[in-house]
């Protein structure tokens, strides 16, 4: 993982590629290794690449981590297909729903999107979710529902980031 993120970081693009060639079958699906290389391609633009790997990943084993970059490849509408078959696996996952929420709104699929985004947040609040549903209540023109959101993300944010400084002092 650390020589991954080390040539990830100084855009070895050719070493990289040679090392997750050569990576033993049993490594070449591990999600840690995975999710630190798609990173590097989504940095890259490799679209179709980062998709391809997540997705069969993701067929082997489901992974919080690899769904959530999964949701930020721009991908086709079989993304979001592939996606949905995920929900057998792991219904009550809010990296699941918001990761469909973002592949429904990439499809303009705005009610759909707009459910997906809610069920995350419904799961497992996160200003992320929150940010994800304000977007598109701003491009479905309700200005009021998106400043609730944006609020409702923000003041998670601030609790969540007063809590971690809270328990660093008291440790």
């Amino acid at each position: 993982l650390q020589s991954i993120s080390e040539l990830a970081k100084y855009s070895q693009v050719e070493a990289l590629t040679k090392m997750i060639a050569s990576l033993p079958k049993a490594l070449a699906n591990d999600p840690l290794l995975m999710a630190e290389y798609c990173k590097f391609l989504l940095m890259q633009n490799d679209q179709i690449q980062a998709e391809s790997i997540l997705r069969r990943c993701l067929r082997k084993e489901y992974h919080e981590g690899l769904i959530s970059l999964y949701g930020q490849v721009k991908g086709d509408d079989q993304q979001l297909a592939f996606a949905e078959s995920l929900l057998k696996k792991a219904p009550h996952s809010a990296a699941l729903y918001l990761c469909l929420g973002r592949l429904s709104l990439n499809n303009h699929l705005w009610g759909k999107a707009k459910n997906y985004f809610e069920k995350s947040l419904e799961l497992s609040p996160t200003a992320e979710a929150y940010a994800e549903l304000g977007k598109l209540l701003e491009k479905l023109n309700d200005q009021s529902g998106a400043c609730s959101s944006y609020r409702q993300g923000l003041a998670l944010a601030i609790n969540r980031k007063a809590d971690g400084e809270l328990t660093a002092r008291t440790s």
